[in-house]
């Protein structure tokens, strides 16, 4: 494993921000397990401690419900079906014979609206 700083600068201290790791012959639990116990290693005692095993999503989870392959977990906002509701609603835009067309939306709690609206209307 080589950990390296490339283009630092003496005056900023020495931290790490490329990990490069050479394995042979393993599969993909092995890489997930040593990730998880390098970033258990180096996790500040002053934070709250991290679970031992991290969320695994596949890709294709990912896709159908976030509509990324990098979703942001942190507030449960999953895109959510909504063919049924609106394609027969009138617009063309909503319209397809395709079998496999869908739409999709994202369940905004009225909470978060709420924070919105009041932010906009300070600014």
């Amino acid at each position: 494993m080589t950990v390296a700083n490339e283009a630092s600068k003496m005056s900023e201290g020495k931290k790490a921000d490329k990990i490069d790791i050479e394995m042979s012959f393993v599969d993909k639990e092995s890489i997930y397990q040593l990730i998880e116990g390098l970033m258990r290693y180096v996790w500040p005692r002053e934070l709250p401690s991290i679970s031992d095993s991290f969320p695994r999503i596949t890709y294709s989870d990912a896709m159908n419900q976030y509509g990324t392959d990098k979703p942001d977990t942190r507030f449960d906002m999953k895109l959510v079906d909504v063919t049924s509701i609106l394609k027969d609603c009138g617009l063309a835009i909503f319209s397809s014979s395709s079998p496999d067309f869908c739409i999709k939306a994202i369940r905004c709690p009225l909470g978060v609206f709420l924070k919105a609206l009041t932010y906009s209307t300070v600014l």
